[in-house]
């Protein structure tokens, strides 16, 4: 069986070529047209020297032209490395000397950036804008029109072959590179099938970014497995959002609580037609948060879920009934992943006793990009370990309780703690810091930094902030930061940053 999931395109393209598969702004895509943009790019990317295995970087905002970049990728055996475009340019420096691509696909929005990023890249073989509004700009689009009606033959691949690199911070000052599958891809939409979320009528909406999993996965390009639509939004605007539901009958969508948050204020919400919105996926929120935003989409199942990158998105997925009697329940494991709750010794626990959330199966990552340690240290006895703490009762629901590593969820991205104090350390007269997550009803979490000068030494809020806004990416950013005598220790000089969340 050939992995590749480019053919899921391929023979879509065979049944129905007229079949709609993507609507960007005033721009419609047939499976027949959409699946040729992608053997025309894959030979553009072949032709530069592009081969099997070589890393591409992707950094760009949603387009029509990202999803067939990933495609063609795909198709020719390559491997997309889908870039944060807020982090900072040091930041995506680290990310690009991480991974070695051999080429790089840049928004017009990021173009001033391209050329700094070019000069990480040790051997470049293709660089070229994947997408602008500015129609004088060379183009992807535009360069592969040399090999218009060319056919690239999708590469034979196995389960494992290797499909993306998405970087997430993980709890170390780092981000490491998950590396996923096309078996894992494959896998998903079985998945999604499977739990009612991925079908051939189904048009979802896309406004996360791209190179988030959620985007990627849910479904996200696996909406091509099975032939649905998929509706591509630049970026996240709460109205834009309501207006696409009614104008394009948008059947499903992700969103985060951040989302939720700025949707639920508009003051024409309940003016738009949300009546073919069957379901919305959230990464738990509050159970006022979903009677709110029932209001606006009446008719839609709201499905609190849980995933990771590490798991190719969806770990558990609830039910309508269970939904209504736990709401703040992510759900149970879903029928491709087995999933166990451990104690610090791995050794199973009991219902509705607090652990550590271990999963395995076909739809866990192969492991960390050339981080053989944190690879073995995340995947223990063919269990991924998480990092996230909860329990589960008699009839397998989980309950998330807190994240083991002190990870901080701000506005829908993950931020390490660690990675926030590396950068404050840096600064001359810091002595000690500790940045933790402070509860936050628009944004989830927000980052508090509590930080102790160096003695005979003092230093300034607004020092600190210009320091992190030079290195770290607008959402890293503290919002809170206090000046302390000293940081709370246990008799064995660790951190208690439990002490300081409770703090206010």
């Amino acid at each position: 069986m050939n992995y590749n999931f480019s053919c899921h395109l391929r023979r879509w393209a065979e049944i129905d070529p007229s079949r709609e598969a993507i609507r960007f702004e005033d721009k419609r895509w047939s499976y027949g047209n959409l699946n040729n943009a992608v053997n025309e790019t894959a030979w553009f990317l072949s032709s530069s020297g592009v081969t099997r295995g070589d890393r591409v970087a992707i950094l760009a905002m949603n387009s029509d032209e990202y999803v067939i970049a990933c495609l063609a990728i795909a198709r020719l055996g390559a491997v997309s490395v889908l870039l944060n475009y807020r982090l900072a340019l040091a930041e995506l420096k680290y990310l690009i000397e991480d991974c070695e691509p051999v080429a790089i696909l840049v928004d017009g929005d990021f173009h001033e950036m391209r050329k700094q990023l070019e000069e990480s890249i040790v051997d470049l073989r293709c660089s070229c804008m994947l997408y602008s509004e500015n129609d004088e700009l060379e183009t992807l689009s535009k360069l592969r029109r040399s090999f218009q009606g060319k056919v690239f033959e999708d590469e034979v691949l196995g389960v494992d072959a290797l499909d993306r690199i998405l970087y997430t911070s993980g709890t170390t000052s780092r981000p490491k590179g998950v590396m996923l599958s096309h078996g894992n891809a494959t896998w998903n939409l079985f998945t999604q099938m499977l739990e009612g979320c991925n079908s051939s009528d189904e048009r979802t909406l896309i406004f996360a970014p791209l190179y988030h999993i959620g985007a990627q996965e849910l479904p996200g390009l696996r909406v091509f497995g099975v032939g649905g639509l998929m509706v591509v939004m630049r970026r996240f605007d709460a109205k834009a959002v309501l207006e696409s539901v009614d104008e394009h009958r948008i059947t499903g969508m992700v969103m985060v609580s951040t989302m939720i948050h700025i949707m639920r204020d508009l003051p024409d919400r309940h003016k738009f037609d949300t009546s073919s919105l069957r379901w919305i996926v959230f990464g738990q929120v509050p159970e006022n948060m979903l009677e709110e935003i029932q209001l606006i989409f009446p008719r839609a199942s709201l499905k609190n879920s849980y995933g990771l990158t590490e798991t190719c998105s969806t770990v558990t997925a609830i039910d309508p009934i269970s939904q209504v009697k736990n709401p703040t329940s992510p759900g149970r494991v879903v029928s491709t992943l087995e999933l166990d709750i451990v104690d610090d010794n791995d050794v199973s626990v009991s219902a509705r006793e607090i652990g550590e959330i271990v999963v395995r199966g076909p739809k866990t990552m192969l492991g960390y990009w050339r981080q053989p340690e944190a690879t073995a240290e995340a995947m223990k006895n063919g269990w991924l370990h998480t990092g996230d703490v909860g329990w589960r009762d008699e009839s397998g629901l989980i309950f998330i309780v807190d994240r083991k590593k002190d990870m901080i969820r701000t506005g829908g991205e993950n931020v390490a703690s660690q990675e926030v104090e590396r950068v404050i350390y840096e600064i001359e007269w810091v002595a000690e810091v500790a940045v933790v997550g402070s509860p936050d009803e628009k944004w989830g979490e927000r980052i508090r930094a509590v930080i102790v000068p160096r003695p005979g030494m003092s230093g300034s809020v607004e020092a600190v902030l210009a320091h992190c806004r030079s290195h770290l990416a607008t959402f890293k950013i503290p919002k809170d930061i206090e000046f302390w005598d000293e940081l709370p220790r246990n008799p064995s000089g660790k951190v208690l940053k439990s002490e300081i969340r409770s703090k206010v």
